[in-house]
């Protein structure tokens, strides 16, 4: 107990550079937010989103993480999951906070940003409108079941047996937002034919959300449980991580026989070897988010943690790819027409995520994210 109490009370140097990036990130962020889109970011007409929606195009499936592990926790009969239940939860509270971070600084007005939840400008044909009301909706959700572990640490009884009598409730309802809106994401871009590449514009495009928002969350839980473990001087749990990369790898198989059976049937097979640096990108995208790491997860590899860490951020890095395309490189504008993020769409970007890793590496150390602890020394 004492060499555990002695890791979590350490405080790692990193924190530091990740707090100077969090201050650096808000100084920026409230700078922009006094003097509006035209002098802090080089958005425009034909570019309206950029480097902040892709990020939050990414985020979002990434912070899947807590509504993928409560899903099979709770409703599917996979107890073991639900030792993990906790850092997935937590990883994907801050997702979304980031997420509701970047969305705020990307809002032209945005002091007015709670429009969204005033009732006579509720609109219910928008598919942005319900994004965001989902993502609102969602976020209080993940405070709630994250609540129990918070207030262990003041031994407040009375709310956590009520919270724990709810959690079923409160995960189903956790579970259906997140569903209907990661897919809603794609949904947006049914009405985009015009404007996204053809590479990645298709008539199922919500499935192709919702499935990367699956993988993408298991990878995500698979790469916060493994380092928590490993940093709190625990035993990894490889069992599990090794369950959890089978099921990623199923959720990949199936994501590649839609998308390559969609450009099939469509006829845009040939686009991946004809279209320039969209090429490129899709080809990025595929062997990064695809490729990578079903070669891991199949072979040996795939046995171990360490493989299914791998391959759970080579996941990731081609879900990026893919969500900063369809949020911003693969939506064509006039050849004139040209957009590079500005320095404090970067900062403040940077500032976000480094904000999320600071908040997830001092509540690791000083809550509670694993119920029983096993020291591996």
């Amino acid at each position: 107990m004492t060499t555990i109490t002695q890791k979590i009370r350490t405080i790692p140097r990193i924190v530091y550079v990740l707090l100077l990036l969090t201050l650096f990130g808000v100084a920026v962020g409230i700078y922009r937010l006094a003097v509006g889109l035209a002098q802090a970011t080089n958005l425009n007409d034909h570019y309206p989103w950029g480097l902040w929606i892709g990020l939050d195009f990414f985020t979002i499936p990434a912070a899947g993480a807590a509504f993928t592990v409560s899903a099979i926790s709770h409703f599917f009969g996979r107890e073991d999951y639900h030792k993990v239940l906790r850092p997935a939860i937590l990883a994907g509270l801050l997702g979304y906070l980031g997420v509701v971070a970047i969305l705020i600084l990307d809002l032209g007005r945005w002091h007015q940003f709670y429009n969204i939840l005033v009732p006579p400008y509720i609109n219910l044909h928008s598919f942005l409108e319900e994004v965001a009301l989902s993502i609102t909706l969602y976020t209080i959700v993940l405070v709630l079941e994250i609540a129990p572990t918070l207030l262990e640490r003041w031994n407040l009884e009375t709310p956590i047996r009520w919270l724990n009598r709810l959690i079923l409730i409160i995960s189903a309802v956790g579970v259906v937002i997140s569903t209907v809106h990661q897919s809603s994401l794609g949904s947006m871009y049914l009405i985009l034919k015009h404007r996204l590449h053809p590479l990645w514009w298709s008539p199922i495009v919500t499935l192709l959300f919702l499935t990367q928002a699956l993988f993408g969350g298991l990878a995500t839980a698979a790469i916060v449980v493994k380092l928590t473990q490993e940093k709190l001087g625990m035993v990894v749990d490889r069992p599990l991580l090794v369950r959890m990369g089978r099921l990623i790898r199923a959720l990949l198989v199936f994501y590649l026989i839609c998308r390559v059976g969609d450009w099939l049937v469509a006829g845009k097979l040939g686009l991946l070897f004809t279209s320039g640096g969209y090429s490129l990108l899709i080809w990025a995208e595929l062997i990064m988010g695809a490729l990578l790491p079903l070669a891991i997860l199949f072979s040996r590899h795939g046995e171990r943690a360490d493989g299914v860490f791998w391959a759970g951020v080579w996941v990731l890095m081609g879900l990026f790819v893919h969500r900063l395309t369809v949020g911003w490189l693969g939506l064509m504008a006039p050849a004139w027409a040209t957009y590079v993020p500005h320095w404090i769409e970067v900062m403040s970007s940077v500032g976000v995520a480094a904000g999320i890793l600071l908040a997830f590496i001092l509540v690791a150390r000083f809550f509670q994210l694993f119920p029983e602890h096993e020291l591996s020394h």
